[in-house]
């Protein structure tokens, strides 16, 4: 994540880290022992590039703590699959949930990364057999793969898209 550090520009993320969580989020850092709202989502939650994102601006006009605990291209996999997740969705007050690309989920025919959504893991034995001609392993992100596969074959590719609304 180097556009998460601080760099020559003048926008620091003051990104932070939670107990029992291996991620970096945007900061500041909040007391979770305290009441907070919870703010989850990928890269517009995050607010890259942005000086103020909007769980900032929550804290702000509501006066009350709010925990921006979302990561550049995130999915619903990273606050659904780490513990530590988790446990701070269950004591926040309330939950800010920003709805995430349906291509950043594992599904019957692909994995993505467990923290980084974004990223392509593997291809299942079913994808494999439905796009023969395809070195998977020429894939890294999972937008980038299935740009690939839509561009091989509308056709086929559909069988993926309705894979991806199933899950």
């Amino acid at each position: 994540m180097s556009f998460a550090f601080k760099g020559h520009g003048p926008l620091d993320y003051k990104v932070v880290t939670y107990e029992g969580s291996q991620m970096w989020f945007r900061g500041p850092q909040i007391d979770l022992t305290k009441p907070f709202l919870l703010c989850l989502g990928g890269s517009e939650t995050f607010g890259k590039f942005v000086q103020q994102p909007y769980p900032e601006r929550l804290l702000v006009a509501l006066g009350r703590p709010v925990a921006n605990m979302a990561a550049m291209n995130a999915g619903l996999e990273l606050a659904l699959g780490g513990g530590a997740i988790v446990d701070v969705m269950s004591r926040a007050e309330a939950i800010v949930l920003q709805i995430t690309g349906v291509h950043h989920l594992t599904n019957r025919f692909y994995q993505v990364h467990p923290r980084r959504n974004d990223r392509f893991l593997q291809p299942s034995d079913i994808l494999r057999v439905i796009y023969r001609e395809f070195d998977f392993t020429d894939f890294h992100f999972s937008r980038h793969m299935l740009e690939h596969l839509f561009t091989c074959s509308e056709d086929r590719f559909q069988i993926v898209v309705d894979e991806l609304k199933m899950a």
